[in-house]
């Protein structure tokens, strides 16, 4: 695991201990949250799944990443997909498209079930989504690449407005969590 990857996962455990002494979760169901939400968290890899079977599959990046699909070569895999993050010409997952709709699928789930692990899971993919946005706006200072598919222009005061938006939505997700 790369030092990020780890910085990342770290992250997301402080969190999960935070929210369990706020909220109290000191019963056994509640570990199916912290399950779904790291689950949730790291289920964006996918996307490097289905770019290389699916939207793309004559790319290099795609041929390479069916190369290393086998139990053996995981670590290889994780390496290289983040190696290559970024570098997909048509990334399903990272598109403001998704996340508006996948947003309203977790409150949907989040007002709707009763699930533990359904909760976290789409909690953890919904945090995923915002923190990468939030690296990305750090690094590069616009977020270009969620808004490809469409027709705005971002401009730096539409960016930020945007990420303060997803960080309250997360936020009043945490507190239906």
């Amino acid at each position: 695991m790369s030092k990020e990857g780890f910085n990342k996962f770290i992250g997301v455990v402080v969190l999960l201990i935070v929210l369990t002494l706020i909220k109290r979760w000191f019963s056994y169901p509640y570990a199916l949250v912290w399950l779904g939400v790291i689950t949730g968290f790291y289920l964006p890899f996918v996307d490097h799944l289905f770019y290389a079977y699916v939207v793309r599959p004559e790319a290099n990046i795609s041929k390479n990443i069916r190369s290393l699909v086998s139990i053996r070569k995981i670590k290889q895999l994780v390496r290289y997909t983040n190696e290559v993050d970024g570098q997909q010409e048509r990334s399903i997952i990272y598109s403001a498209y998704f996340q508006a709709v996948f947003l309203l699928l977790t409150y949907y789930i989040l007002t709707s079930s009763g699930s533990l692990f359904g909760r976290g899971l789409v909690y953890g993919f919904s945090l995923r989504l915002l923190l990468e946005q939030v690296l990305q706006y750090m690094n590069t200072k616009e977020l270009n690449k969620w808004f490809s598919e469409m027709s705005i222009v971002m401009d730096a005061h539409k960016t930020r407005v945007f990420l303060y938006a997803n960080g309250l939505v997360l936020l009043v997700f945490t507190m239906m969590l």
